[in-house]
């Protein structure tokens, strides 16, 4: 329980130093929605899941930002009958480097982050894991403070559950909505 709340105390005063400049040019919130597929041997049998996320970001220089967000993903899976769940609530940092392109932006970058794991099943157990993650996408502007865009995440984080280690190592493929300010 120490570690969530560190985790949780981390991700505040992350928001805060950004919120700090959040009248600033160059901010922005963006909603993401799509789907997270496990890839690792651990969670074989485990099928594609909801992903959704929440994040501000910072666009420091034209060609260079940071993200913190947080959100959900899960997965699951029934072997005789029984249904095993993951759910994790996932608080991320990102670097990114970007290229405008006119109206359209491509990004790729690469981040740190908390994942907090819940196993639900016949046993349950929770864990919070800590990994990181490569990101590319592209965006473009419908008006002057409103874009949609894409993004593919791959990343990599070791939970326990009940003493046994589970690679979460998978991608999340999601389309954005955001919103300058």
């Amino acid at each position: 329980m120490k570690t969530i709340g560190r985790v949780f105390a981390l991700a505040a005063v992350a928001a805060m130093l950004l919120a700090s400049a959040a009248f600033a040019e160059g901010n922005y919130a963006v909603v993401k929605g799509g789907f997270y597929t496990p890839t690792s041997n651990d969670l074989d049998g485990f099928g594609s899941g909801f992903n959704g996320e929440a994040a501000i970001g910072r666009d420091f220089t034209r060609n260079l930002g940071g993200e913190i967000g947080a959100g959900f993903f899960g997965t699951d899976r029934t072997v005789a009958g029984i249904k095993n769940k993951i759910d994790v609530v996932p608080v991320t940092a990102t670097v990114k480097v970007k290229v405008p392109i006119d109206v359209v932006e491509l990004f790729a970058g690469a981040g740190l982050g908390a994942y907090n794991a819940k196993l639900k099943g016949v046993f349950s157990s929770s864990d919070t894991a800590f990994g990181y993650h490569l990101v590319a996408g592209g965006q473009a502007d419908l008006t002057q403070t409103l874009f949609l865009g894409a993004e593919f995440k791959y990343l990599w984080a070791k939970a326990s559950f009940n003493g046994a280690d589970a690679k979460l190592d998978g991608y999340t493929t999601t389309v954005n909505l955001g919103f300058r300010f």
